[in-house]
């Protein structure tokens, strides 16, 4: 009798050995894994593997105080054999608005008992600050040079393209300061203090550039003016204006598509423009589209809507200067 409750208890030990599982220690202690004074960590816990990958990027995101945008994608698929039915996949992925550097994931776990997946991000500080601190120095450079470079005797639209680009690289560089700050848990007033003062150079140089840039302007094909009207309000509102004497010629042409059928008449519009250096004759930037159709009951309706259609994509993409 003894003997048969010793092999029974020996069985019910060895089927709990088998049963039980071995619970990361990212789980069940966060820290102990990976200590704070060393990583920023999230643990992530979700009903599916990608729920909670997408829990400890938010969490990890939020750390560095990004914007988290989340999509959902949801696809049907009907079933098979004309059955009444249809299966739904939703895929959902989180993004940040900045990168987050160096940002890893252990395997993810499944609790049986719970049926809850779990999956810890993390980031080595350390070797986050290096590959921070290395970035930043490559664009502080690069920004510099980009200032240095730029010469009043030059194309003012090119000196404007190349301020407009290290505007854009020094906007990196503010997010990569604010990223070490997080990281390192202390200031970072000398870089800062660099891409501060290279930002008032950049934006000097660029009012500069702005201010010698002038255009005169002959579209061929835009009857009504509005056109050539809609490209004086956007170089105005970039700072810069139309002159008789410009330094720059914007030439091109509209060109509108007619078709008619029984349910009216359709107009599809184009046009290309080009910006001429005077000084060098050299075409230093170029616009160019085709558009869709757009109908109406009577040619001047569907022109109207069609010219429309070109001013609104004037005023939201023609940047002869770059990004201001």
């Amino acid at each position: 009798m003894k003997r048969f409750i010793y092999v029974a208890f020996f069985m019910f030990v060895s089927t709990l050995s088998v049963v039980a599982q071995d619970v990361p220690l990212w789980v069940e202690s966060r820290t102990a894994r990976f200590p704070d004074q060393q990583f920023v960590s999230a643990l992530g816990i979700g009903v599916t593997k990608q729920a909670s990958r997408n829990d400890a990027l938010s969490q990890i995101a939020l750390y560095f105080n990004s914007h988290v945008a989340v999509e959902q994608e949801t696809q049907f698929r009907m079933a098979e054999g004309g059955e009444k039915w249809r299966a739904a996949e939703q895929n959902v992925s989180v993004t940040a608005d900045v990168e987050l550097p160096q940002l890893q994931f252990t395997a993810p776990f499944k609790n049986d008992k719970t049926g809850e997946w779990y999956i810890c991000a993390y980031i080595d500080r350390t070797a986050a600050v290096s590959f921070c601190t290395a970035r930043l120095e490559r664009l502080l450079v690069a920004a510099k040079n980009a200032v240095e470079t730029v010469s009043g005797g030059g194309s003012s639209l090119e000196d404007m393209r190349r301020l407009s680009a290290a505007r854009a690289q020094l906007d990196e560089a503010d997010a990569l300061v604010d990223r070490l700050v997080a990281l390192s848990r202390r200031g970072q007033d000398q870089y800062s203090a660099r891409v501060l003062r290279l930002r008032n150079d950049c934006d000097t140089q660029f009012d500069n550039a702005r201010r010698s840039a002038t255009f005169k302007i002959s579209v061929a094909g835009d009857g009504g003016m509005s056109v050539s009207t809609t490209i004086e309000e956007v170089l105005a509102a970039q700072g810069m204006r139309s002159a008789a004497n410009g330094r720059y010629r914007i030439s091109g042409r509209v060109t509108m598509e007619l078709s008619e059928n029984e349910v009216g008449v359709f107009a599809r519009p184009g046009i290309s423009l080009h910006v001429v250096d005077e000084r060098s004759g050299e075409t230093v930037y170029s616009f160019s589209r085709q558009y869709k159709k757009w109908g109406h009951k009577d040619v001047d309706g569907a022109r109207a809507k069609a010219i429309t259609e070109i001013e609104k994509d004037i005023r939201a993409s023609f940047r002869p200067g770059g990004e201001m």
